[in-house]
């Protein structure tokens, strides 16, 4: 399932998701940090006020929306990445995590200040009041750092990772990771 997210795009399809070509926008050459204008108009005839959305680049950052209004082909978010380089005029962007943006099957919204999920089955799905949805609620399952000769082994997750932050001392290493149903981790510090 896929977070609300304009242009739509599917994770049951990856390759929609990943696709740069058709699922993604063009940022015009004259966007600036700060203030992304959209190539083209799709921005302005989507109709919608993509204002507190979350914008996902190509050029790796995450920010949130500050100020759009339906019908604009530009918006603003906060530049807080400091002195990396990258070339917005080149880029391109996807807007999700907006209640307006759901609007097409295996897509979800999370309301936050109210704990309602709100979500768009697949086409032809048997869904019923009884079904049960799972889905990703926390970042890391587990959080290791200062820690030596862990094994972790025969796990069963779902929905979250690792994050294994070794020191920088000389024979720190992780080792066999496989991340699947079964998440076996070796690591030795």
């Amino acid at each position: 399932m896929t977070n609300a997210r304009w242009p739509d795009a599917n994770w049951s399809e990856k390759k929609t998701v990943f696709d740069g070509e058709n699922h993604w926008e063009r940022t015009s050459m004259t966007s600036t940090r700060g203030k992304i204008v959209n190539d083209g108009t799709s921005l302005q005839e989507s109709g919608k006020d993509m204002t507190g959305a979350i914008i996902g680049s190509w050029n790796t950052f995450v920010a949130k929306v500050d100020h759009h209004e339906a019908g604009q082909n530009y918006f603003t978010y906060d530049d807080t990445f400091g002195k990396i380089k990258f070339n917005l005029r080149l880029g391109r962007y996807f807007i999700e995590d907006k209640f307006e943006l759901l609007d097409s099957p295996e897509e979800w919204f999370l309301d936050n200040s109210t704990a309602m999920l709100y979500f768009i089955p697949p086409k032809d799905a048997d869904i019923s009041p009884t079904t049960q949805l799972r889905g990703k609620v926390q970042t890391y399952a587990l959080t290791i750092k200062d820690s030596q000769h862990v094994v972790l082994k025969d796990l069963d997750f779902f929905g979250t990772t690792l994050q294994a932050i070794p020191s920088f001392d000389e024979g720190t290493y992780v080792d066999d990771i496989k991340l699947d149903s079964k998440l076996q981790l070796s690591m030795c510090i």
